[in-house]
């Protein structure tokens, strides 16, 4: 699927995953660090929903998790890992949402995500979303933000020069 950069419009192919259209795409670092600028910061919660601290140990769950917690590290990008978990009470139901990081700095959180969703993890993303600033991360997207651009891009294992598309997960 080519989808379009949230920040500098380049098209990208990516393999398309549960919860893209409610996903941020960024083609490279620069347009992620430029998307948590854009969509994060300040944010005021509804009477319904809560925020309070986690006081669980804090454990890598995947190697996504893991992957990005160094990405994050190497490029002096300060974290937390799990440091909130949001209560949304609607009627007698209560759901609970831990997203996986929280940037300080951009006040923004980013849940990490394969392209597989446990049960009810979906939902809650989506009802979440609407609350918080949320960016999500699948392993296509990661690679992107991972990779440097340069003006010639591989493409299928050619090289282009000066094409604005590059390759996510495949």
């Amino acid at each position: 699927m080519i989808s379009q950069c949230h920040i500098c419009k380049r098209n990208v192919m990516i393999k398309k995953f549960k919860g893209m259209s409610k996903a941020y795409i960024m083609c490279s670092f620069e347009c992620f660090i430029k998307t948590c600028e854009s969509v994060g910061g300040p944010f005021a919660l509804p009477d319904n929903v809560t925020m309070k601290k986690n006081k669980m140990p804090k454990i890598y769950r995947s190697a996504l998790e893991e992957n990005f917690a160094k990405f994050l590290t190497d490029n002096r990008i300060e974290f937390k890992f799990e440091p909130y978990i949001f209560v949304y009470k609607n009627g007698n139901k209560t759901k609970y949402y831990l997203p996986d990081f929280y940037l300080p700095n951009y006040e923004i959180f980013i849940e990490t995500k394969g392209d597989l969703w446990g049960s009810g993890a979906y939902p809650k993303f989506k009802i979440f979303l609407q609350f918080i600033p949320l960016l999500l991360i699948n392993n296509g997207l990661f690679k992107l933000i991972k990779n440097k651009l340069g003006s010639e891009f591989i493409l299928k294992g050619e090289i282009h020069g000066n094409k604005n598309v590059v390759e996510g997960n495949q």
